[in-house]
């Protein structure tokens, strides 16, 4: 059964050269741990790019529960990717890589590829608050 309280999520993106992104999802949910904590968004806005669409809908796959549609658990793939997250195969954002300064060729670092590609971002700042009812 999936979880019906939807939140919004804030993204706050930072590049090594201080430029700043901003994603934000309208429609933010994560399902119980029946769904496989199935990842729901949707109604992005901002100047980042839309790097979690290919996430959405994706139960969470850790190191030890491989949920993702890629031959090998993109959590543990040739110690990339390291840590839990809604892969697919295996992603378009990577909020849980290793703080690497690197600026390319490097598959660890945290990324968000839709604003940089395969360039590593210092930070990710996911901000997540209640959706409130229009007041109009």
């Amino acid at each position: 059964m999936l979880s019906h309280c939807s939140q919004v999520l804030q993204v706050s993106l930072h590049s090594w050269d201080q430029t700043t992104r901003n994603a934000q999802y309208k429609d933010f949910s994560i399902g119980d741990e029946e769904s496989g904590y199935k990842l729901n968004v949707g109604g992005y806005s901002g100047d980042a790019g839309d790097s979690l669409a290919v996430h959405n809908g994706m139960k969470f796959t850790t190191k030890d529960r491989d949920n993702d549609e890629y031959g090998t658990n993109c959590a543990t793939l040739s110690g990339r990717d390291r840590g839990g997250f809604w892969y697919k195969s295996c992603f378009h954002t990577n909020p849980f890589g290793v703080l690497r300064k690197k600026a390319t060729g490097d598959s660890y670092g945290i990324r968000w590829h839709k604003w940089l590609g395969d360039v590593n971002l210092k930070k990710i700042i996911f901000k997540i608050s209640p959706r409130l009812p229009s007041l109009i």
